[in-house]
């Protein structure tokens, strides 16, 4: 079961966001991913909002490392909605920023917030680390409500 799969419509564009399933009891790293497990970075941490700004960049690219995913995430991106994805992202440009906005931890996955601005405006990511991998669980992709201050 798909905790969400809906549609951004951001800036004129419409790539579908992408989720995991809401079952956290289920999800488990690719095989062969780093066993050690670590704790989730803070978030105003440069190591979050690199990662965050690292995989924006390969869905924008469609070239998309999957080792950094949990199984779940990465069965849930298939390469259709992933090139969808990145054709949609691709048209925003190059972000500006990404201004944390926010930390939330739920069942295993700590996720954080970001208000990310382009040229032509803002957008909201939240991206989920898997407390127990270190690996990315979650990735939503919306419309703003906020812009950056």
């Amino acid at each position: 079961m798909l905790l969400l799969l809906a549609t951004l419509v951001a800036l004129g564009t419409a790539p579908p966001v992408v989720a995991v399933p809401a079952d956290r009891s289920r999800a488990r790293a690719v095989p062969g991913d780093r066993a050690t497990p670590r704790a989730a970075p803070k978030t105003g941490d440069a190591a979050v909002v690199a990662r965050a700004r690292a995989f924006f960049k390969q869905l924008q690219g469609n070239a998309i490392d999957r080792t950094l995913l949990t199984r779940e995430f990465s069965a849930e991106l298939k390469p259709d909605l992933a090139t969808t994805m990145a054709r949609g992202l691709l048209s925003l440009g190059e972000p500006s920023a990404f201004t944390p906005r926010g930390k939330h931890a739920v069942d295993g996955v700590t996720t954080y917030d970001y208000a990310v601005t382009f040229p032509a405006g803002t957008i909201a990511i939240t991206i989920g680390i898997d407390d127990t991998s270190d690996l990315i669980a979650r990735y939503y992709v919306r419309r703003s409500t906020n812009s950056p201050q």
